[in-house]
């Protein structure tokens, strides 16, 4: 299939479905293979606010169970080729992990401190280069870098966080490019 063909995929509708916890590895798999054949090397793939998600009106044997699907997939993370995962979590979440047996160590964790503007300005300029390889387009002349540092000035002068930064950003990425 043309990268052309494969890229308007993103214009279908979402479709709405219930993934069983068996089907994860198959559809990761398959998320990658697509991204090979539209010329991309890999994907990350990026787990924001899992224990919100964990918590909101799930029963506690959802949350279990979510819990245990989350366990047994960082525990296996090896075998997706192509795949780099990465996870936000707050520190009782990470605790409840560690205690389910994940193994964390200095090569597959971090603890993240606040960045400093000049690092953000940097990450909204990393953020736009994914959006217009996502949907090639060129964002720069829209979303430019005196758009980057006002944001960037506005979330950190209210004592925002990296998440409404980022989140800001893609929202500004998103409209601009009519998404």
């Amino acid at each position: 299939m043309p990268v052309n063909q494969l890229r308007s995929l993103s214009s279908i509708p979402r479709i709405k479905m219930t993934l069983e916890d068996e089907d994860f590895k198959d559809l990761i798999n398959g998320m990658a293979a697509i991204c090979h054949q539209i010329e991309y090397s890999g994907m990350v793939l990026l787990f924001d606010e899992v224990e919100n998600i964990i918590s909101s009106s799930l029963t506690s044997q959802q949350s279990e169970r979510a819990i245990s699907n989350l366990v047994i997939l960082l525990n296996n993370i090896k075998y997706f080729n192509n795949v780099y995962f990465v996870f936000a979590v707050t520190p009782d979440l990470f605790e409840i992990l560690k205690a389910r047996g994940v193994k964390f160590d200095n090569s597959n964790s971090s603890k993240l401190s606040p960045l400093k503007s000049e690092e953000l300005i940097l990450l909204g300029k990393e953020i736009r280069k994914i959006h217009a390889l996502a949907f090639d387009w060129q964002p720069e002349a829209v979303i430019t870098d005196s758009v980057i540092k006002e944001v960037c000035t506005r979330v950190t002068s209210r004592g925002g966080n990296i998440r409404e930064f980022v989140k800001s950003i893609t929202q500004r990425l998103n409209a601009a490019q009519g998404g």
